[in-house]
């Protein structure tokens, strides 16, 4: 009963997550704070769910569902959240670095973007919506975007949500997993470029 009432509870997060983003931010709503609530219904709650089952098919204690479930969440946003950086700073990875930048798709680099008032960050943006089909505008974004401080923003931000998941496993006993768990979410933003 247990893991399919969890099971249903995020088949609706993750609806939910997906409407939300289709439908974007409404109008007295802040654009970071919606992206980052998709984010947590999209991945975040996925990867809550396994870390939480874990707990419910390990036998183990109730109470540890709840920082499972937490450290799962964050960890989803976190990852995220450096994939975004990493779409601006890719190179080894095969992918174009500015993919989705080029696509549209709002990351976090360019939500930070939009809501700084510096002027540099005002000529990007007219840049990037500007079209990015042409490489050279798709180069000349990138490389202004890898030197403004929303990227460093936008990287800040993963690893706080990664130390967040950390402190949630504060209520967990000391153990060889607790210690894997610290060290997946640390390695989740050290990821290679």
């Amino acid at each position: 009963g247990k893991a399919l009432t969890l099971q249903a509870d995020t088949f609706e997060r993750l609806c939910l997550g997906q409407l939300h983003e289709t439908l974007g931010p409404q109008d007295n709503e802040d654009p970071i704070a919606h992206y980052l609530q998709v984010l947590a219904d999209k991945t975040g709650s996925l990867i809550a769910a396994s870390a939480e089952l874990g707990v419910v098919y390990g036998d183990g204690p109730d109470e540890y569902r709840e920082p499972m479930r937490i450290y799962g969440e964050k960890v989803g946003v976190a990852f995220q959240l450096i994939d975004d950086v990493i779409d601006i700073l890719s190179d080894a990875s095969g992918k174009t670095p500015g993919t989705d930048l080029r696509a549209g798709v709002p990351t976090m680099p360019t939500l930070l973007l939009r809501a700084s008032q510096d002027p540099e960050a005002k000529e990007l943006i007219e840049i990037i919506d500007g079209g990015l089909e042409d490489d050279a505008q798709l180069a000349l974004a990138v490389s202004k975007l890898r030197k403004h401080p929303a990227l460093e923003e936008a990287y800040q931000l993963a690893r706080s949500w990664a130390q967040d998941a950390v402190a949630a496993l504060a209520p967990l006993p000391e153990s060889p997993v607790k210690e894997a768990l610290k060290v997946f979410a640390e390695a989740v933003v050290d990821r290679e470029q």
